[in-house]
């Protein structure tokens, strides 16, 4: 997705990429709607075998 010290939707810095990126998406409402969209449109490829 990219570098993990920014969010992939919008290039905003965080704090790191996990947490941070958690936090970001609770305030930052685009990057919220194109994260859910993206967790859609990858969840039939996780469904049984996604091991990662």
């Amino acid at each position: 997705m990219g570098y993990p010290g920014l969010c992939p939707f919008c290039g905003t810095a965080l704090r790191d990429g996990g947490a941070g990126f958690m936090e970001h998406i609770e305030t930052a409402d685009t990057c919220r709607e194109r994260f859910e969209a993206w967790l859609e449109n990858i969840s039939g490829d996780m469904e049984g075998t996604w091991t990662g």
